[in-house]
């Protein structure tokens, strides 16, 4: 079989889209890319995940939605502690600003518990605002192609053409 480069060409897309995004900086001429880049770049990235999106099912979508946070949560968890960790040393470095306050013990306990919830408030974590974004697109997803299996199953052949893109 045939790889579908129209797939990989949509992730390039997203992922020079993101950089760029990132980059905030302007075209010759003073056009400002990055408000141009932020009205579609999340799209694409949720629309390839949901493209890439393989449902089993044979599985429970609670047992698929928990594969994905087993799979997320303990290295989004682990990157958590080791900046939060990292936090006052990254301070005396000046690799963060001495504005930012120095973490004491509850601080860091504080935030280490939080990220067992995909939540943290440590600066260094900024750019991974989208692991928890992008688990609820994919239960999202789950879920959905359940709901639409179970409605098949139960009225025969439907066609929703935002689920099944060919």
């Amino acid at each position: 079989m045939k790889r579908d480069t129209t797939i990989d060409l949509l992730k390039g897309i997203g992922i020079t889209s993101i950089v760029i995004g990132h980059v905030r900086g302007y075209l010759p001429g003073g056009f400002p890319i990055v408000a141009y880049v932020y009205t579609y770049h999340i799209m694409v990235f949720l629309f390839v995940a949901g493209m890439c999106f393989k449902p089993q099912n044979n599985t429970p979508p609670y047992m698929q939605i928990g594969k994905r946070l087993g799979g997320l949560l303990p290295l989004y968890t682990i990157y958590s502690i080791f900046f939060v960790a990292c936090h006052n040393l990254f301070r005396k470095v000046h690799i963060l600003s001495n504005d930012i306050p120095k973490y004491g013990k509850r601080e860091i306990i504080q935030n280490i518990l939080n990220s067992l919830s995909f939540g943290t408030s440590e600066r260094l974590l900024g750019a991974f605002w989208f692991v928890p974004m992008f688990f609820m697109a994919v239960s999202f997803f789950i879920i959905i192609f359940y709901k639409m299996e179970q409605i098949k199953k139960q009225y025969g052949v439907i066609y929703w053409p935002c689920l099944y893109v060919v």
